[in-house]
């Protein structure tokens, strides 16, 4: 005969520890919800910085193309 032992999940929330099995499903909703702004903050900072780059390229590009025109003067 085996058993399995399931082991509480630890969750630390300001710095304190809870098991997952004692927090209301309130608390397990809002925490869910905290997780996906966050990981979409992180998807934003990113979609940023790519654009921030994409900006100086396009910038880059058309400077010299003006500077091809100047050049034709």
């Amino acid at each position: 005969m085996s058993i399995n032992k399931v082991e509480d999940k630890i969750i630390t929330i300001d710095n304190k520890e809870y098991k997952e099995s004692e927090l209301s499903p309130t608390v397990k909703q809002n925490l869910a919800i905290l997780q996906d702004c966050n990981n979409k903050k992180i998807l934003a900072s990113l979609d940023v910085a790519k654009n921030d780059i994409l900006i100086a390229e396009y910038s880059n590009r058309i400077n010299k193309e003006l500077d091809k025109l100047k050049d034709k003067k």
